[in-house]
């Protein structure tokens, strides 16, 4: 698993995330493709993840409420393309931030090319 960081930390918690297809069995997906996140950085983007709360998952149905920070948020590739646009239209004065999220931003767009979802599951 990958660390993808803004500043090095050494916090225990934060936000594992990795892609999938709908149907796919957990024991399918590769550890190799997940990418860890501290908390104290995760908070850079959290603002845009919530603002796609609610939606309905295309998949079941079922209206998401809100993001758990907590447990396992899966989260359809189309909501991908919007939390992606509100993070690109911000300014970062600091130019570690800025890479930061492009190279969150650019891992996203990897992963949603070929997945129909891209899940958030909060270790704190």
């Amino acid at each position: 698993m990958k660390i993808l960081s803004y500043k090095p930390r050494e916090e225990k918690y934060g936000f594992i995330l990795f892609s999938a297809k709908f149907g796919d069995r957990w024991d399918s997906i590769k550890e190799e493709d997940h990418i860890f996140i501290y908390s104290s950085d995760f908070e850079h983007i959290t603002e845009s993840v919530k603002s796609i709360y609610p939606f309905a998952d295309p998949e079941t149905k079922e209206i998401q409420e809100f993001f758990d920070a907590c447990g396992m948020n899966c989260i359809p590739a189309v909501e991908w393309s919007k939390i992606l646009i509100d993070l690109y239209k911000k300014e970062y004065k600091d130019i570690y931030l800025q890479r930061f999220i492009e190279n969150f931003c650019n891992w996203i767009m990897d992963k949603k090319s070929d997945s129909d979802e891209i899940m958030i599951w909060g270790t704190l």
